[in-house]
């Protein structure tokens, strides 16, 4: 899915002039990476990238996932981890995420998550496009950080090249 879509150009538009349609993604949200060591990852990725991460230890995204959750917002990136006993929950997909650690190692990319403005709106151009939603999350606050009206949209894998994408969107109540 392009970032942007352009309208074709016309010879009034001029040479130059390409009107861009109202962008419905925003950019990179996050990027997430599987790891069955979270502790051992947390050290290693908050050197490499000179962050430090926070583990997700309550609330709704907690309660959720069946797995082990770090991230630093504002810099896109999250590591995630399975819980053991697995457990089918979509998303993350516990059972998926331990396989494709085993057969590709720790750190590999698990999924792609971009900034919409709204991720509901952007279910039915994807599904013109011939691509399904595997599941939807819809949060009213992300206890214990600063946003709330999460929305998630997952896409199925079957219809994106076997790449886990997702689209979120959500309110802070405090400037990064």
């Amino acid at each position: 899915m392009a970032f942007c879509e352009y309208e074709p150009m016309t010879k009034s538009m001029g040479p130059t002039v390409a009107k861009a349609r109202k962008d419905r993604v925003e950019g990179v949200d996050r990027v997430l990476i599987a790891v069955k060591d979270m502790d051992k990852a947390m050290a290693w990725f908050s050197k490499l990238f000179d962050i430090n991460f926070d583990e997700i230890t309550t609330g709704p995204i907690k309660e959720s996932a069946l797995a082990r959750v770090a991230i630093r917002f504002g810099k896109q990136v999250e590591l995630i981890s399975p819980v053991y006993p697995l457990k089918d929950v979509n998303p993350p997909d516990p059972i998926t995420m331990a396989k494709q650690i085993e057969e590709q190692g720790e750190g590999t990319l698990y999924a792609l998550v971009l900034k919409a403005r709204d991720a509901f709106d952007t279910i039915a151009e994807t599904e013109k496009k011939g691509i399904r939603v595997a599941a939807t999350l819809e949060l009213e606050n992300m206890e214990p950080y600063p946003f709330f009206n999460y929305k998630e949209v997952v896409l199925n894998e079957d219809d994106t090249l076997d790449v886990k994408i997702g689209y979120a969107s959500y309110e802070s109540n405090k400037k990064e």
